[in-house]
């Protein structure tokens, strides 16, 4: 049930931006955003003080947290969920997560038919998520082929969003003489996720979880085996 009343702050550092978003008995009343490809943790404090000073609150004044948990880039995932973590304790508040993939479905705002939020994870593969009309989920968030995909959007008839939507739509046409229409979206709103917020549960701090999909293409060197000393 939604609280009308309910001030929640959202974050979002998952792909190329950083947004923070307040939102007050419904309103937004404070937003920051910037497009950035790296340096989220250093450009995130900073930006939550802005939004609170726009909308004249303080942290003390906040409910609710909310944020992206993933899929996106790695370092911009734990960015956003330490940060929400870490202000839920301290002001001994919910959080409450949002996927990415649903945050960008939800800024495209379809008018009507399916749409498929992409993200290019690389190496031939998309993070990916089909939504119906409403903006309801038609299933999970996946990795998957870009071959797997194209039957998934094609069989669909969705229209495509996020930072993938350009690169699938190539593939589709390039197989076929399918147009996939493009909503272009190309990182998640705070404004929106605040809204989506809004009307679900909240959790622990401590027990709000990152959405990988996919281990790191980073890996850490193996430790070398000491030698035997003769």
């Amino acid at each position: 049930m939604k609280d009308p009343h309910l001030r929640i702050l959202a974050l979002d550092t998952t792909l190329s931006a950083c947004s923070v978003a307040l939102l007050a008995d419904s309103e937004i009343v404070g937003f920051e955003t910037a497009r950035i490809a790296r340096g989220h943790a250093e450009a995130l404090l900073p930006m939550v003080m802005q939004v609170c000073a726009q909308a004249e609150k303080t942290l003390a004044d906040i409910d609710r947290i909310a944020v992206t948990v993933g899929p996106g880039t790695f370092v911009g995932i734990r960015v956003g969920v330490a940060a929400a973590r870490a202000f839920g304790l301290a002001l001994d508040i919910p959080v409450t997560g949002v996927t990415t993939l649903e945050a960008l479905a939800a800024t495209a705002k379809p008018d009507t038919g399916p749409i498929a939020a992409v993200i290019d994870a690389r190496n031939n593969q998309y993070y990916a998520q089909l939504f119906d009309g409403e903006n309801r989920p038609a299933d999970k968030p996946q990795l998957l082929q870009t071959e797997a995909l194209i039957t998934l959007v094609s069989d669909a008839a969705a229209s495509l969003t996020g930072p993938g939507a350009d690169a699938l739509a190539a593939a589709i046409a390039a197989q076929s003489s399918c147009r996939s229409p493009i909503i272009p979206v190309l990182t998640p709103d705070a404004r929106i996720i605040a809204q989506l917020a809004t009307g679900r549960e909240a959790q622990a701090p401590n027990t709000i979880r990152p959405l990988y999909l996919r281990p790191p293409d980073a890996k850490l060197p193996h430790a070398r085996t000491p030698r035997s000393i003769a």
